[in-house]
C-alpha cells in the first residue's frame, strides 16, 4: 500500500475512533488545563548560593569535557601526521 494511501487510512480510523462514544481512547486528550487545582508542579525554590554552586558545577564540567576534545583531537593530529610522514618517506 502506497504511503499516500496508508496515511489516510490511518486518519480515517482514528476519525472513527475519536466520534465513537463508546472508546475511552481520547478521552484524556480532550481535558484541558484543570483551574480547580492551584499548581500543576510543586518545584522547589532555589536560593542564589545553590544556584551560584550549580553554575559552577555546571561550568568545571564543560571545561573538562573540552579539555578532553581538545586533547583526543591533538591526540588525533598526531597520529594522523606521523602515518602521513611515513607513507611520504
Amino acid at each position: 500500500m502506497p504511503f499516500g494511501e496508508s496515511f489516510q487510512s490511518t486518519i480515517k480510523s482514528n476519525k472513527s475512533i475519536m466520534l465513537d462514544n463508546k472508546s475511552r481512547r481520547f478521552v484524556k486528550t480532550q481535558g484541558g488545563f484543570d483551574s480547580s487545582k492551584k499548581n500543576q508542579f510543586d518545584f522547589k525554590e532555589a536560593t542564589p548560593e545553590q544556584l551560584m554552586l550549580i553554575k559552577k558545577r555546571i561550568q568545571r564540567q564543560n571545561i573538562k569535557i573540552r579539555i578532553t576534545l581538545i586533547i583526543a583531537f591533538v591526540v588525533l593530529f598526531i597520529v594522523l601526521f606521523f602515518i602521513l610522514n611515513l607513507l611520504t618517506n
